[in-house]
């Protein structure tokens, strides 16, 4: 397993014809963040593969998960305003990456269906830890549902986090790893089937 963290004023790197053209067809902001983010998927697979970006066989449309041949592995990719995360995994893998200092309605995000779980835990916690707790509870969960290819509006709520270390979705019948770490002003959730022994190790800033 492998994970980037890339911000956002870094240089553009190479992408496809293709890509190009579909960046054409955006928006200006959008197709700057498209040009961005694909271009650093590539870069950073390339590294992995030992590939030329040119020919790392990565189809990424926009709003839509990365995909990879089997035999290349799994990737997911998620920004928070400034910066880029990325992740590669031999197995299933999802990742999810917020600024600690976002604005949120924490009240109304504790009370959604997302949050039935975990109403009566994160209540218990001092007034400073409790935007944290939600925060760390949102990255987890959306890596969980990247990590089968799911729906947000779907599959949020079918996630359980057991404990520190593993989550279940009953409905599926999966269970994966979890891991929520913080890093400068990231808080970061992997959700993932590998194992692995030391999550600091396997992070690169770019």
């Amino acid at each position: 397993m492998k994970l980037w963290l890339i911000p956002f004023n870094n240089k553009y790197k190479y992408i496809s014809s293709q890509e190009e053209k579909i960046s054409e067809r955006l928006s200006s902001k959008r197709s700057d963040k498209y040009r961005f983010t694909r271009g650093y998927l590539r870069f950073c697979l390339s590294k992995i593969l030992c590939l030329p970006c040119e020919d790392v066989p990565i189809l990424s449309l926009p709003g839509e998960p990365p995909l990879l041949p089997k035999k290349f592995g799994y990737v997911s990719m998620s920004h928070s305003k400034d910066t880029l995360l990325i992740g590669w995994s031999e197995k299933n893998i999802g990742v999810d990456i917020e600024n600690i200092n976002r604005n949120l309605n924490e009240e109304r995000i504790l009370k959604s269906k997302w949050f039935k779980d975990e109403q009566k835990r994160i209540r218990r916690l001092n007034k400073n830890d409790f935007k944290e707790e939600i925060l760390k509870i949102w990255v987890i969960k959306e890596a969980l549902v990247k990590s089968h290819f799911g729906s947000i509006i779907k599959d949020y709520d079918n996630w359980v986090i057991e404990d520190e270390k593993k989550a279940i979705n009953y409905k599926l019948k999966i269970w994966r790893k979890i891991i929520n770490k913080r890093i400068y002003n990231w808080t970061i959730g992997l959700a993932f089937e590998e194992d692995i022994k030391n999550p600091t190790e396997i992070i690169e800033l770019i």
